[in-house]
């Protein structure tokens, strides 16, 4: 996942965001998101920016989430 490629206007970036991604017992992952910022400019504002930065959080969490089910041991399996 690639936050840089829609984030950047020429060289300036416009946008970012602080967050931790962290699992909350066996089977939860919290994502906090500390700050979410994007450039307040005429061309920049309303554009979407923001609710790109979020998508491509969520995804990072299913992400993560699929790994983990991927990396559980299996335990007492019957076929």
């Amino acid at each position: 996942m690639d936050l840089c490629d829609l984030q950047m206007d020429g060289d300036k970036v416009i946008g970012g965001s602080t967050f931790r991604l962290f699992r909350s017992g066996q089977d939860a992952l919290v994502l906090d998101v500390l700050t979410l910022a994007v450039r307040q400019e005429p061309n920049i504002c309303g554009r979407g920016y923001g609710t790109m930065m979020v998508n491509v959080l969520k995804a990072l969490v299913l992400q993560e989430a699929r790994d983990m089910v991927r990396r559980r041991p299996t335990r007492g399996m019957c076929l």
